[in-house]
């Protein structure tokens, strides 16, 4: 007996691999129209990429028609394509997924891009950073000269909307999950929360401690803070009733470098500087310690994979070593070499990728492969690599080098390849792509942040005047 038409789309929207539903659309035509006539891949692609964020509020159709379709356009017929399924989609309730899914698919059958300013950030002092807000709508910079700066999109055009001031350098700034908070973190050794209060920033808590705060994170719920410090403590913060306040302090014998939450936010690592890097758990409220990792040499990050199951530590030698947890204890499952030190690691966002970008000119990519981590393409600079990310979609990557280059490379048949080379006039030491995978943001050496649009390279790249 032939299964009805809404259990078998039941059944598939369950599948959690593309490649699964790819397999399903060969067996027959109406399972191929079943496919085709749902949003199941877009869906599962989504879930694979962010699978706890599983509606990204900030890919709405006012999005799409504000600031995404005249850009997908640019990109020939591919990007036609692409706008014609949207525009007979913009009632569906996985508008969002379809959006994503499309964007990713236009960008992956690019076969070149340009970075095109479109802004640039200036500051007197290095900088540190620069991210972007969880809708693509902001972006803050953390720097040496003492400030932080917001700036956001309003018609097309980045505006600088507040400068925050610190008596100190500003090692970091990031917004919280909702976009509604940011936090910075200051060699004058606070954390300041900020809040967005009818368009306008405002201070919310200063967080006290007496040495420099290397790093501030928020919780993926955006509900918790914690802060790390050189003066041995991890501060936590709740926010309760519309309030940020303390509910634990995590001391230790060294300097905390970092800390952050895993994806479930239930889970928190920290770096410290004395070579090892200790877990703690959320129980009732309460945050316990679940064990601790030794390294080699002095440990400056430790980060959770997507999976909240995989954990990442690098020390200030050669050595990124990855982590899994089983049966409530965590394993070493791999270990990733250079010849010198390394500067960072990241996951892709659905957690089968890592990328390692080092003082050996080189950015080395690992895959996931039958649960055995293989080196999968190695990349070289002229000079030291600082850093390494992927894009939303975890099908390209940026790497930024002291070479005075950001180049993006995207995986093209199962190899990576080179996509884009960004020059600028001196060392770049950061960059990150925005949610939407839209815009792309370089810090270089000193004082100069830019922010891109990738368009199309070639005679029919978009022209996007509205942002010059």
């Amino acid at each position: 007996m032939q299964l009805p038409d809404e259990l078998v789309v039941t059944i598939f929207s369950n599948l959690h691999h593309q490649a699964d539903l790819f397999s399903c659309k060969g067996v027959c035509k109406r399972w191929k129209e079943l496919i085709d006539s749902h949003p199941l891949i877009p869906c599962s692609f989504y879930r694979s990429c962010h699978p706890l964020e599983y509606f990204p509020s900030s890919l709405t159709a006012e999005h799409y028609h504000s600031s995404i379709k005249d850009w997908l356009k640019g990109f020939g017929s591919e990007g036609e394509r692409a706008v014609v399924q949207l525009e007979q989609r913009l009632a569906s309730k996985h508008f969002p997924e379809i959006l994503f899914w499309l964007i990713a698919q236009v960008l992956a059958k690019t076969k070149a891009f340009l970075g095109k300013p479109v802004a640039t950030i200036q500051h007197s002092g290095w900088v540190y950073s620069a991210s972007f807000s969880p809708d693509g709508k902001h972006l803050v910079t953390a720097s040496d000269d003492y400030t932080a700066k917001i700036y956001g999109l309003v018609d097309g055009q980045w505006q600088e909307k507040a400068t925050i001031e610190h008596s100190n350098s500003v090692k970091d700034a990031s917004f919280s999950p909702d976009g509604q908070h940011l936090v910075t973190a200051s060699s004058d050794h606070t954390a300041t929360i900020y809040a967005l209060v009818d368009g306008q920033w405002q201070k919310k808590v200063t967080i006290q401690h007496t040495h420099g705060v290397h790093k501030a994170s928020f919780s993926p719920d955006g509900n918790q803070l914690v802060t790390a410090s050189d003066d041995n403590t991890a501060k936590i913060y709740w926010l309760v009733d519309g309030q940020w306040q303390q509910k634990a302090i995590i001391q230790h014998s060294n300097s905390v470098k970092n800390a952050s939450f895993s994806p479930d936010g239930k889970h928190l690592v920290i770096a410290l500087e004395d070579d090892t890097a200790k877990v703690y758990e959320l129980v009732d409220r309460q945050w316990q310690e679940r064990g601790y990792i030794d390294h080699y040499n002095e440990m400056h990050d430790a980060r959770f994979g997507p999976d909240g199951k995989h954990l990442v530590t690098a020390d200030l030698d050669n050595t990124d070593i990855i982590y899994r947890l089983v049966g409530g204890q965590w394993q070493e499952e791999a270990r990733v070499w250079h010849t010198h030190w390394l500067n960072n690691a990241n996951f892709s966002p659905d957690g089968k990728h890592l990328v390692t970008a080092s003082s050996d000119h080189s950015a080395s990519i690992y895959a996931l492969v039958d649960g055995q981590w293989q080196k999968k393409a190695t990349i070289q600079h002229s000079e030291r690599v600082y850093d390494a990310s992927f894009s939303p979609d975890g099908k390209h990557l940026v790497i930024t080098s002291a070479d005075h280059t950001a180049k993006i490379y995207g995986l093209v048949g199962g190899q990576w390849q080179e996509k884009a080379s960004i020059q600028h006039s001196s060392r770049v030491i950061h960059a990150r792509f925005s949610p939407d995978g839209k815009h792309l943001v370089t810090a270089s050496d000193g004082t100069t942040v830019k922010i891109h649009i990738l368009v199309r390279k070639g005679n029919d790249s978009i022209s996007l005047t509205h942002n010059e």
